[in-house]
């Protein structure tokens, strides 16, 4: 920075300190401005009159107040916040919508319900109070904009997802030959059970390349639709995939590292057409070839067959041709993973990120 007086700013919510996308987020906040970060963890009630109390305490002596997701938690003390300290400016991480997330894409909550209404509600205040909008996508910008109504005039930067690639460097790959036998060809996908990810068309893809004795998947994860998936797994009598719970986050990378091929995100969704997964950053900062569903927001960044292979969302056809693609020639498609951390380290990388904080803050 090139005033030699920096800037003050609370990082405050109740968050995952662990979640890679905020350890980095927040560490170079913290590098680059005076900091306080309070991660509020109490569950209950008492957790939004300790936000409320903290932020009065703290957020008045600041520059900025920067609303890490899930930010929807605190919205009417943010706004409690703003009527008597109008000027302390509100930065809002908008990475996640609670109402698209529970009313569109995983469907549980119905559209003119009043929890739709109360999520939108939360939502659409959380952009009104916000001074600076922050999103990963400029897909998710739009979304934002239109769904929410903000103001043209609105400050509204994107700050992608990125990874710390020293953190990777410097984990090995597992040599648990139970999980990743040497002579199989092992297909890794990590993730949330959700709508979103698109489970069953790597089910049903398992299912067409049954016959492919060599290949063999590996799911991690636990979440909405897994009982859905165990019933369709059941239901096709597969054997070639193994289920595996979550697991801690330097455990997934060995395992990363260990797989032969990663899949991304297939999920015939709006909100999977607007984001770059975390797990697509994940496979391509350990060089490994990843197939994903199609998007303009990927493709943006992300050339076919150069650093990365795609298939059709929601199609498991098309899925299970891809795999069978790079299980016959992945020898020679080694260069699509190097090219995918060329890509990390110029776009999604923590440096790459810390020059655009520079440059909007």
């Amino acid at each position: 920075m090139t005033n030699s007086v920096k800037k003050k700013v609370l990082i405050i919510g109740s968050y995952n300190n662990n979640y890679q996308r905020n350890k980095v987020l927040i560490s170079i906040f913290n590098s680059q401005f005076d900091t306080k970060e309070i991660n509020i963890n109490p569950k209950g009630l008492k957790k939004y009159f300790d936000f409320l109390k903290l932020i009065i305490k703290h957020g008045r002596k600041q520059d900025y107040i920067f609303l890490i997701q899930p930010a929807h938690k605190f919205a009417f003390e943010l706004l409690f916040f703003k009527l008597f300290f109008s000027k302390k400016k509100v930065i809002l991480d908008a990475f996640t919508s609670i109402y698209d997330s529970f009313v569109f894409d995983r469907k549980l909550v119905a559209k003119y319900s009043i929890k739709a209404i109360y999520y939108y509600t939360l939502d659409y205040l959380l952009c009104y109070i916000a001074d600076i909008i922050v999103f990963d996508t400029i897909e998710h910008e739009k979304y934002f904009a239109d769904k929410f109504k903000i103001k043209k005039n609105k400050h509204k930067y994107i700050l992608p997802v990125s990874v710390d690639l020293d953190f990777y460097h410097n984990i090995k790959k597992s040599d648990n030959l139970n999980i990743f036998p040497i002579d199989k060809f092992n297909i890794l996908f990590y993730g949330y059970y959700i709508p979103l990810q698109g489970i069953e068309y790597i089910i049903k893809a398992a299912n067409i390349l049954a016959k492919e004795k060599n290949i063999r998947f590996i799911l991690i994860g636990s979440g909405q639709t897994r009982q859905e998936i165990n019933k369709i797994c059941k239901e096709l009598e597969l054997n070639n995939i193994c289920f595996f719970d979550r697991i801690p986050f330097e455990d997934l990378i060995s395992y990363i590292k260990a797989a032969d091929l990663c899949l991304g995100i297939f999920g015939k969704t709006d909100k999977a057409k607007r984001v770059i997964p975390n797990k697509v950053l994940d496979y391509m900062a350990c060089n490994k070839i990843v197939i994903s569903g199609r998007s303009e927001v990927m493709e943006e960044f992300f050339e076919d067959n150069h650093d990365i292979v795609y298939s059709d969302m929601a199609d498991a056809e098309d899925l299970a041709k891809k795999i069978l693609f790079v299980y016959n020639n992945h020898l020679s498609l080694e260069y699509i993973g190097s090219n995918a951390r060329s890509k990390i380290s110029k776009h999604f990388s923590k440096e790459s990120l810390q020059n655009k904080i520079n440059k909007y803050f």
